[in-house]
């Protein structure tokens, strides 16, 4: 979500796909983890992205415009979600 969609979309449907993630989680069987816990747990992984694209922007096996405008599409909205989503902060708190 956070590289596939633009910032304003991700930021407007965010919440909302994690609540219904953490709802089907439920229906599955998944007990013991809040949603608000989930929710967290999205916000940390949003810090997988960056080295993600990073290593993809490095190794692109045949580089070319497309390829390489993707890599900086996914550097740039991963850096902005971490921001928006204040996941530095989270990483800072003592209970997690």
């Amino acid at each position: 979500m956070t590289g596939g969609l633009p910032p304003e979309t991700r930021a407007h449907a965010e919440r909302d796909l994690v609540a219904t993630y953490h709802r089907r989680l439920g229906e599955l069987g998944v007990t013991d983890y809040p949603a608000e816990t989930c929710w967290d747990d999205y916000r940390l992984g949003v810090m997988q992205l960056k080295p993600i694209a990073t290593i993809g922007y490095v190794y692109i096996a045949t580089p070319s415009h497309r390829s390489q405008e993707m890599m900086r599409t996914l550097l740039t909205r991963s850096s902005r979600a971490i921001r928006e989503l204040g996941t530095f902060d989270l990483i800072r708190e003592p209970s997690i």
